[in-house]
């Protein structure tokens, strides 16, 4: 592409999350659960969902999961959309997809569910802090970040707190072998590598809530008044 262009949602809802497995298939959710889909023209409305979508991600166009208010955990395998039962009442904030039968969500509580290609099970968690961001390079390197500062890591084997106490981290984006980039309050920007942290603070002091790269140095960033 060339350049930004405005495409029209038809829906005045907030939108929270996006995902988009192709140039011509892509979901987007709304905080009140309003749910489009996009054909490569235009985006249609589909079926809302029971309550407020926070985030979507999947693998393809037939494994898309999405998470929300009150424990809500949906899946879409192509046809349609199902609504599980993971077990939990309190909101899910994201979903990272390794394949069909792993994923990993995180949420409010310190909150951490599995899946294993047929169940949502909870796993062992070292905070009670909000959740609020998940991705990961692999089943066995795996990044979570959440209020105050909480920074997690996944070996394949269990969850470890890596930091904790400061501005809230709100994304994470994970280097293969090298660590992850936290952004988050305040325009709070580090590279951590499970040692010590490298502060790399861009010219921004406003909350830093989403960003994607291609390599250690090639990042970029969005977040609050544009």
């Amino acid at each position: 592409g060339t350049a930004w262009s405005s495409v029209p949602s038809n829906t005045a809802s907030d939108l929270s999350s996006i995902y988009a497995p192709s140039t011509t298939d892509a979901w987007a959710a709304a905080w009140n659960g309003a749910m489009r889909r996009w054909d490569g023209t235009s985006w249609t409305a589909q079926a809302d969902a029971p309550t407020g979508v926070y985030f979507v991600r999947g693998t393809g166009s037939a494994d898309v999961w999405a998470v929300g208010n009150n424990g809500l955990v949906m899946h879409f395998d192509g046809g349609g959309w199902d609504t599980l039962d993971a077990g939990i009442t309190r909101d899910l904030n994201a979903v990272w997809v390794a394949s069909s039968s792993a994923a990993w969500i995180v949420g409010n509580g310190g909150n951490i569910l599995r899946w294993d290609g047929t169940n949502w099970a909870p796993e062992t968690s070292p905070t009670t802090n909000d959740l609020y961001t998940v991705a990961g390079t692999s089943p066995t390197d795996i990044w979570a970040g959440g209020f105050d500062y909480t920074l997690l890591h996944y070996d394949g084997t269990g969850w470890t707190e890596i930091d904790n106490g400061g501005p809230d981290i709100w994304a994470v984006f994970p280097v293969a072998g090298l660590g992850v980039w936290v952004t988050g309050e305040y325009g709070n920007t580090d590279f951590a590598d499970g040692g010590a942290n490298v502060d790399v603070q861009p010219p921004v002091r406003h909350g830093l809530s989403g960003h994607w790269g291609s390599s250690p140095n090639d990042l970029w960033i969005v977040g609050d008044d544009g």
